[in-house]
């Protein structure tokens, strides 16, 4: 049975028990993704079941982190910490944190938002590829279409 879960942006008061759950990359913390969110560069959405943070991705409105992909994609939306807790993967969560963001990059008027994916991560692979997303090795996007995308 698939797990009931939501998924919704980080908000002030679930930076706590987030933290508790998931740690945030190096040299950065919860609290400054919500900084980064508040101020336009960075949506974190969060998955939830059961009151308790068991996904979470970000999308990127300033670009792609890495310059040789930022030159490939210059302003390219990016979702990246793509991430689902052990217990709660292959029940749909990862594939509802990627539509969420990709919502809001249609929301937002972006026509194309990518991500990357490593080699030695065959499960995100199949996931990406399940949900129609066209790439080489590492850099993967998509061009959104319609009120829906079409995949």
């Amino acid at each position: 049975m698939r797990d009931q879960f939501q998924v919704q942006k980080l908000r002030t008061e679930d930076v706590s028990v987030l933290s508790e759950h998931f740690r945030s990359e190096a040299d950065r913390t919860h609290h400054r993704d919500l900084f980064d969110q508040d101020a336009g560069h960075l949506s974190f959405h969060v998955a939830w079941a059961g009151g308790l943070p068991v996904g979470h991705a970000l999308i990127r409105w300033i670009g792609p982190r890495t310059p040789e992909v930022a030159l490939q994609y210059p302003g390219c939306p990016e979702i990246y910490r793509l991430v689902v807790l052990e217990p709660h993967r292959a029940r749909g969560i990862g594939s509802q944190l990627i539509e969420a963001c990709e919502d809001e990059a249609w929301a937002r008027r972006k026509g194309t938002v990518g991500l990357g994916v490593e080699h030695t991560n065959p499960q995100a692979r199949r996931l990406y590829e399940r949900l129609g997303l066209l790439g080489s090795n590492l850099q993967i996007r998509r061009q959104l279409r319609g009120s829906r995308r079409t995949w």
